[in-house]
């Protein structure tokens, strides 16, 4: 190796070691940043504490959104696996999606970051849908609970129209199922593939 080669190599090591930026410009970059937090995010909407993971704030997606258009990053998906199961056939008779995507962050052409994310309709916030109690005779969920001795249970907007208590028998919505939680097993919308 020749000594300029040597020299080169050296000072390419030593710059790749060096900080990115000056003390002055982070600063900079850090109170733009607070500005930022300060007069555009809105909390609660743009950030925020996400219950049951402790009092550190998270970034939620509108501030995510802001900060790309802020930073002037262009967003790429790209779909890596999912599974569109409309009958359910292959999931003992209920319907099943998944989807795992990966998004890219560019700017002017150069990939500034990527991550994956991944959703299923089995998770609970999709697969359930809330069972109400329903009048028997007029099919509202209008019920209230309680004690017979307290309250006249069962449909106001019948008692209301009859002027009498009704029934406190109620049939569920689900056949088979009283009222609660229970797998939401139909879909009514078909989407058509990306």
């Amino acid at each position: 190796m020749s000594e300029q080669a040597l020299v080169q190599y050296e000072d390419t090591r030593v710059a790749e070691s060096q900080p990115a930026m000056t003390i002055e410009a982070m600063q900079n970059r850090y109170q733009m940043m607070a500005r930022v937090a300060r007069e555009i995010m809105h909390d609660g909407q743009d950030f925020g504490v996400v219950p049951g993971t402790g009092s550190k704030p998270s970034l939620f997606k509108p501030g995510a959104e802001k900060l790309t258009v802020f930073f002037g990053l262009q967003k790429r998906f790209e779909i890596i696996e999912k599974v569109e199961d409309w009958t359910g056939q292959d999931h003992n008779g209920e319907p099943f999606f998944y989807y795992m995507v990966r998004c890219y962050l560019s700017r002017n052409g150069m990939e500034v970051a990527s991550m994956e994310g991944s959703c299923n309709s089995w998770e609970k916030k999709y697969r359930y849908r809330q069972g109400e109690r329903a009048c028997p005779k007029c099919g509202a969920t209008a019920i209230i609970k309680g004690k017979a001795e307290y309250v006249a249970a069962g449909c106001v907007s019948a008692r209301r129209a009859a002027a009498v208590p009704s029934s406190r028998t109620m049939t569920p919505r689900s056949p088979g199922k009283t009222w609660g939680k229970f797998p939401t097993r139909t879909y009514s919308i078909k989407s058509t593939p990306c």
